[in-house]
């Protein structure tokens, strides 16, 4: 019984649409949606491993690249909507989804990477007598290929192997919570302004937006025209009061606070240490 028609109907995560689902996507579809195209992608690459054991020496380009290609294009979708909605519409039920299946993610990228079978494959057709009548773009993706595989570890073996497959690991982690860190010190820093004259420059659509903000901040009276407007370090609002802004002060406040996100010198949400240096340093 086939359930992918099934899934992809119960979870917009899995939709084969043109465009990402990305209103109908929540929290909740993470973890089965990536755990769904996980048990895929492990079963195609075993059946595409098994299909390069049989041609061996014979394998192709044309069997290859499309073989590939299609192995890593779900995955690759499904795992680029998680990262987008991670940052754009941060929750914390869509960082403990993310989270949960991230390892699971890391794992099976590792394995693909390091397959013998693939970089098998990759060094037969550099090696084929059919190697000069391929293109030079051909050339380039068997060459980097190989390139890349050697680079994953596909050489490694026993302990060299599970040692770098662990750096891989806590890399991915570590990379997850820098930039957690920066969206909740993004979040975490606000300028509340009650006066025109610091507004002034900024044109209607940025004091409709950071009216807007205030009204989500508490303040249900704010309008355009009279204010309050709260200015925050997403892109939207920032931008327009470091391109339009004529206090000088409030442009330099912003961008302090920006150049500084998540460090030693930034600006703390006073829940927890917004701080990126011991990660760094650790990467």
């Amino acid at each position: 019984l086939d359930t992918s028609d099934t899934m992809s109907d119960e979870n917009p995560l899995l939709s084969d649409a043109v465009f990402p689902r990305f209103d109908a996507v929540q929290a909740i579809h993470v973890v089965p949606g990536i755990r769904h195209v996980l048990a895929e992608s492990e079963r195609e690459l075993e059946e595409l491993e098994k299909g390069l054991q049989v041609l061996g020496e014979g394998v192709t380009v044309g069997f290859l690249l499309p073989a590939l290609e299609r192995l890593t294009d779900r995955l690759g979708k499904t795992w680029g909507i998680c990262m987008h909605l991670k940052g754009v519409k941060d929750s914390e039920p869509l960082r403990k989804a993310v989270d949960e299946v991230q390892p699971e993610k890391v794992a099976f990228s590792l394995k693909l990477a390091q397959s013998e079978h693939i970089f098998r494959a990759y060094k037969n057709i550099r090696d084929s007598q059919a190697w000069p009548t391929l293109s030079e773009a051909q050339q380039r993706i068997i060459e980097a290929g190989i390139r890349e595989a050697e680079l994953a570890g596909v050489a490694l073996t026993g302990a060299n192997k599970e040692r770098f497959n662990e750096i891989q690991k806590r890399l991915a982690q570590l990379s997850t919570d820098f930039s957690d860190n920066v969206l909740d010190a993004t979040k975490a820093f606000i300028v509340r302004l009650t006066t025109k004259e610091e507004v002034d420059g900024l044109p209607e659509s940025a004091l409709a937006l950071a009216a807007q903000t205030a009204k989500s901040k508490g303040d249900e009276s704010a309008t355009p025209e009279a204010g309050p407007w709260v200015i925050t370090l997403d892109l939207p609002s920032y931008m327009p009061v470091m391109q339009y802004a004529k206090d000088r002060s409030l442009r330099e406040k912003l961008y302090k606070a920006n150049i500084t996100r998540a460090s030693e010198l930034g600006h703390s949400d006073g829940k927890k240490n917004i701080d990126n240096t011991a990660l760094i340093i650790e990467t």
